[in-house]
């Protein structure tokens, strides 16, 4: 996040020294506002009315609506106003010149700041879906997102790979109050977490049952709302990155009828914006898992024996349904949606499992527990450390092995339980003589915490992570080698499965496993049917799963930690109101407790003209690196 922060900042400074050097050619003595970089000034104001005059014409649209731009921030300045109260024109103006200009860069702000022209925020409240429309879909963001997929792909085809997204969907927990429709003046909905919901309730259907109308039918009241449901599209291809909130909802309970239903409307609609959705991917609440079961109709084997042997495919539970056609008209004769798996919450279950005490997990006669690692860690001497000059040998605490609700839902505690860091620390308490541990003991857990270790790595497609090389690639191939690492693993855990045969409490859960399943079918699948074997085409497999949901919400809860149903809306809006959740809609605001663009003000606007731009902030800092 930084980097491209320091990125796009570069890119900003570098358009406006040109345009300084541009404005300096025509003979005007330009400044630089140190307080708030701003260009603006009298001298610019007759340059540009002298360009306007001679390249347009002196009655103008344009010459007059920034004369009026002019003259409102004076008038501010000389009222002493905090903001400027742009008209309808200006609004329409400045909408036309960023649609023109284009989303990269920051381009339309710097000009903005010139004209004097409403600012990339203020016009995202008369252009984009916000807080006030309806829940579904988010037509706004999408268009949106369409614009600038055009921009980045001039001349692509109907069905070519850099359309294909998958949808990502997850719900929060939001606080009570009453929810009221800004449109309607109507009440929507109920969440309070102060008291008990099941008073609530009764107090509502007791209302509901007082109350008559005089058609003598009751009166519809509403349900308690708590949960805050998005959906958000990811384009796969590494090049360009589109990413964009679908759609969002506010709903007294989770269904699978509603999310199969609502789905459909966001898959057909997103293709007629030319989107093309090629699979779906959530936790695994039980709510998705009876979605993606009453969803899928077409097995592993009619996808996979495409490209595979049945040699290649062998050991592999090949009849699990794993996709559904395309719901349009359009797409559903090239088109198969695949249901796809989530990493992270995987090797959160997966580690639970191993301290889980209704389960005695055995793999190959040998027992498996997370207490036996945690006495092999205490034995090496970690456990008594007090703090002092000691240094720990690994990097494990006592939150890895003594699991709370909190620690828990930690991805990155459950990832290094089954890291090679483990494996290494098994392999020195065998070593040492006076454990008397024999390494075979721990042979199948080691196999176990080897394969879900490179699990892992490919699946966040990063070949390089905390300065330790991978050896992970994107997948562009439908035979590439890492769908053959990942069947590889899924065999192992096939065959525990068989070993511990109807006894399932010494195997994970069923619900553990079938998430790995549409895990490692869901990227096999997607190469299978959508990469060339020329393999100019790629696909981020870091993007599969429902992560990018998380990080949305932890966004919705920088901006306020603990929102009720109304201020997720709210947050959604600022958090997605940009070209996509990586690009320009998120920044963080030094000056501020809240998320969202940086704010300027009139006073700032037409602060004192001090530093020329030859001495400018930006030119010192260069100098002296």
């Amino acid at each position: 996040h930084r980097r491209k922060k320091n990125e796009a900042q570069s890119k900003k400074i570098k358009r406006k020294e040109r345009t300084i050097e541009l404005l300096k050619s025509t003979g005007i003595d330009v400044k630089v506002n140190p307080h708030s970089n701003y260009i603006f000034n009298d001298d610019v104001k007759e340059g540009v009315k002298k360009f306007l005059s001679k390249n347009v014409s002196k009655d103008s649209v344009a010459e007059y609506a920034f004369s009026r731009a002019v003259e409102n921030h004076k008038v501010a300045k000389k009222s002493g106003a905090q903001a400027v109260r742009h008209c309808p024109l200006m609004i329409r103006l400045g909408a036309a010149v960023r649609a023109a200009m284009g989303h990269a860069g920051g381009l339309f702000d710097l000009v903005a700041k010139i004209a004097g022209l409403p600012g990339e925020r203020h016009l995202r409240r008369y252009t984009v879906s916000n807080s006030n429309d309806p829940d579904g879909m988010m037509h706004g963001n999408v268009k949106r997102a369409r614009s600038v997929y055009i921009q980045k792909n001039p001349g692509a085809g109907r069905f070519d790979f850099s359309r294909h997204t998958i949808i990502a969907l997850d719900a929060m927990h939001t606080k009570g109050r009453f929810g009221v429709s800004r449109n309607t003046n109507e009440l929507v909905g109920v969440a309070d977490d102060a008291f008990d919901t099941n008073v609530i309730a009764n107090e509502l259907k007791e209302l509901e049952k007082n109350s008559e109308v005089e058609d003598e039918s009751k009166m519809k009241l509403p349900g308690i709302a708590k949960h805050f449901l998005v959906f958000i599209a990811t384009t796969w291809t590494p090049k360009g990155k589109i990413q964009f909130l679908v759609a969002r909802y506010g709903l007294p309970t989770i269904t699978s009828s509603f999310l199969v239903r609502e789905l459909n409307v966001a898959i057909n609609t997103l293709g007629l914006y030319g989107f093309i959705v090629d699979t779906i991917a959530g936790d695994g609440a039980s709510e998705n898992r009876r979605t993606w079961k009453s969803l899928a109709t077409i097995s592993a084997r009619d996808i996979l024996g495409k490209h595979w042997t049945e040699e290649e495919l062998k050991d592999l539970p090949l009849d699990f349904k794993i996709g559904f056609p395309h719901p349009h008209p359009m797409y559903s004769d090239k088109v198969t949606i695949i249901i796809g798996g989530e990493m992270p919450h995987w090797v959160k279950k997966f580690r639970n499992a191993f301290q889980n005490e209704s389960r005695d997990l055995h793999f190959r006669g040998k027992q498996m527990k997370l207490g036996m690692l945690y006495e092999i860690w205490k034995a090496s001497g970690d456990a008594d450390l007090m703090g002092g000059a000691a240094v720990r040998l690994y990097k494990f605490t006592h939150d890895h092995f003594n699991l709370n609700s909190y620690s828990k839902m930690r991805v990155f505690l459950a990832v290094q339980v089954s890291s090679q860091t483990m494996i290494q620390m098994i392999k020195d308490h065998c070593d040492c003589v006076e454990n008397l541990a024999d390494i075979e003991e721990f042979a199948p857990i080691i196999e176990l915490f080897d394969k879900v270790d490179r699990l892992v790595d490919i699946m966040n497609g990063s070949n390089q992570k905390k300065g330790k090389v991978r050896n992970v690639q994107l997948i562009n191939h439908p035979k590439h080698g890492h769908i053959s690492e990942l069947f590889d693993i899924l065999r192992v855990f096939e065959e525990w499965k068989n070993e511990v045969g109807g006894d399932t409490k010494k195997f994970i859960t069923n619900y553990t496993y079938e998430d790995l399943v549409w895990m490692v079918f869901g990227v096999a699948a997607t190469a299978c049917l959508y990469l060339k074997e020329d393999g100019i085409d790629a696909m981020h497999q870091g993007r599969s799963g429902s992560d990018v949901c998380e990080h949305f919400f932890s966004m919705i809860r920088y901006i306020n930690s603990n929102p009720t149903g109304q201020q997720a809306r709210e947050g959604a809006s600022t958090v997605s109101g940009g070209i996509g959740m990586y690009a320009t809609s998120f920044k963080f605001d030094n000056k501020a407790n809240a998320g969202g663009a940086p704010r300027h003000t009139a006073e700032e606007l037409m602060a004192p003209l001090e530093t020329t731009i030859d001495e400018s902030r930006a030119a010192k800092k260069r100098k002296t690196e």
